[in-house]
């Protein structure tokens, strides 16, 4: 079924899930391309915040980063280790690597 096809009071709250979702991606991606790790950090862990954004981010990831300086790739190796759960949330090993 269709989020359209459902009555309005269901459709705005998932709406604005979807809106928070998407605009914390958007700023993870923003502090991946400043390089800054702290920020970054702060934005994908604690994940329990935005528990379902990580299939949307490594997919925007994968469409909008070429590179990786070495502070975001040791963020989010700790984001990696300490959550245990990222690639349990990732169903596509290519963009997940």
């Amino acid at each position: 079924m269709k989020l359209s096809e459902y009555p309005e009071d269901i459709q705005r709250p998932i709406r604005a899930e979807r809106e928070h979702e998407r605009l914390h991606v958007k700023a993870l991606l923003d502090a991946w391309r400043r390089g800054d790790a702290e920020r970054f950090y702060h934005l994908a862990y604690p994940y329990d915040e935005h528990p379902d954004f990580w299939p949307s981010a490594v997919r925007a990831i994968d469409r909008h980063i070429s590179e990786v300086t070495p502070e975001i790739q040791d963020a989010l190796l700790h984001v990696w280790v300490q959550t245990k759960m990222l690639s349990g949330r990732i169903d596509n090993n290519r963009m997940l690597c």
